[in-house]
């Protein structure tokens, strides 16, 4: 590594940042002298080495042009001090996903993003507060916006005036310093902080009153639907005949009544065969339908993705569902990885936390409160979801890199009733036990009538 001086203007920010030795010497050369400006980068083939062509010539490479709002996001970076090796590539990105050049160099991992906030503090002459205290945070409704959109949050003081912390996006910047200069004293009222700070602070403030909605929501607005009771008193009422009749059939007629469960087993079984029947007859139709024609997901940007990860007692499995989220194909600034924790499951939190997790990544606290199960510890969650599609992993599963994107193709494929997409389940530890089989064969039941399970 090599420690390469950078000029903040005015950012009380480290004098120095870490590049490695091969970045250095992919740094491009511009016409104007040793570094190029901006607009001179080109697009990614340009990037790499130029093949020759036949004629022995290279072939020139294409210079990109890039949005307006894009290179002047670039321009306020470089008075940042930020590296133009940095910005190119986070340009090239943003115009390839449909992003921002600053959404892309925080999701890249090289720029701190407590640090980087702290500069954009420093430019606009504001406080900065690295953490916020949950507790001087007034819940309401509204707070759950801040859990999808972190842009601003109300910190109210017993003895001061109230603060409002802000995290202005780069596009802004120029407006909100515009407002500053023309009235000063809000200087006063404003401080910046980043966006986890305020996701975190969201999360604590409204915990009770989201894991109470959480807890009741359904039961409130549809008792029917709701396991909280399990006999309604009319369904109680037959199933007490039922059961009593069949009890004074035995005892009265105990040939009639085995005859009776008898053929009653047998419908059962064959409506169980007829079904599988049914799924393997669509599968067949599915596959001799002709193939939907093929999008390019290259084409155009992509839209975000939440990946939802319920964990309790998972600290032996943590570090390895990390590693395989890390491998998953899918631009880092489009995905939105939930980890959802019990507040009392330390060991699983420090897990978690001592990875180092990078800045698609969350962890998110559910108050301790029954049931504790996991679909409540997901619908705890679900409002903090930011993404366009949503998918739910286990903390055992280790998701193909490409199954985003293939789910994505099937989405875009199929009719808008297609809601909801399952992925086929490979068992890889079939010899650690005799019930692991059984789980196979019941996956690949699943799989067989997966074409019917997709119509939702």
């Amino acid at each position: 590594m090599v420690k390469i001086p950078l000029i903040f203007r005015g950012a009380r920010i480290p004098d120095t940042i870490m590049i490695h030795p091969t970045e250095i010497g992919q740094l491009p050369r511009g016409r104007h002298g040793d570094c190029m400006r901006l607009g001179e980068y080109p697009d990614k083939s340009g990037m790499a080495t130029a093949n020759e062509t036949a004629a022995g010539k290279a072939k020139p490479a294409a210079i990109t042009k890039f949005a307006p709002a894009l290179l002047q996001e670039g321009r306020l970076l470089l008075r940042m001090g930020i590296g133009k090796p940095l910005i190119a590539q986070a340009t090239i990105r943003a115009a390839d996903h449909g992003t921002t050049v600053e959404e892309e160099l925080l999701a890249c991992g090289k720029i701190d993003e407590a640090i980087y906030f702290e500069a954009v503090a420093e430019m606009l002459d504001l406080n900065f507060m690295a953490e916020i205290d949950a507790h001087r945070v007034q819940d309401m409704d509204m707070l759950d916006t801040q859990l999808v959109r972190p842009e601003t949050l109300r910190i109210h003081h017993a003895s001061k005036p109230p603060i409002t912390v802000v995290v202005p996006s780069l596009s802004k910047l120029g407006h909100l310093s515009a407002i500053l200069r023309r009235t000063p004293q809000l200087k006063g009222l404003l401080a910046i902080s980043t966006p986890s700070a305020v996701r975190k602070a969201a999360w604590e403030a409204g915990r009770l009153r989201r894991v109470t909605a959480t807890t009741r929501h359904l039961f409130e607005t549809r008792p029917v639907q709701s396991a909280r009771i399990t006999f309604w008193g009319k369904q109680g009422f037959y199933a007490g005949i039922a059961l009593y009749s069949m009890l004074v059939m035995g005892i009265v007629l105990p040939m009639t009544s085995l005859l009776a469960l008898h053929v009653a087993l047998t419908l059962l079984f064959v409506s169980n065969f007829l079904i599988r029947l049914y799924a393997l007859n669509c599968s067949s139709i599915v596959e001799r339908a002709a193939a939907p024609p093929k999008r390019d997901l290259t084409a155009g940007p992509l839209p975000v993705y939440s990946i939802l990860i319920a964990l309790y007692k998972e600290k032996a499995v943590a570090a390895q569902l990390i590693s395989a989220l890390d491998r998953i194909d899918w631009p880092r600034a489009r995905l939105d990885i939930k980890l959802i924790c019990e507040e009392d499951d330390h060991e699983t939190i420090m897990t978690l936390q001592a990875l180092a997790l990078s800045s698609e990544y969350e962890i998110v606290l559910v108050p301790v409160h029954m049931p504790r199960t996991k679909p409540k510890a997901l619908s705890y969650a679900l409002p903090g979801v930011r993404g366009d599609f949503v998918t739910v992993y286990d903390a055992e599963d280790r998701p193909h890199p490409s199954q985003l994107r293939e789910a994505y193709a099937a989405f875009v494929a199929a009719s808008p009733e297609v809601i909801c997409l399952q992925a086929p389940l490979v068992v890889t530890n079939g010899q650690q036990s005799w019930l692991i089989p059984t789980v196979s064969e019941h996956d690949s039941e699943g799989d067989s009538q997966q074409p019917t399970n997709l119509n939702l």
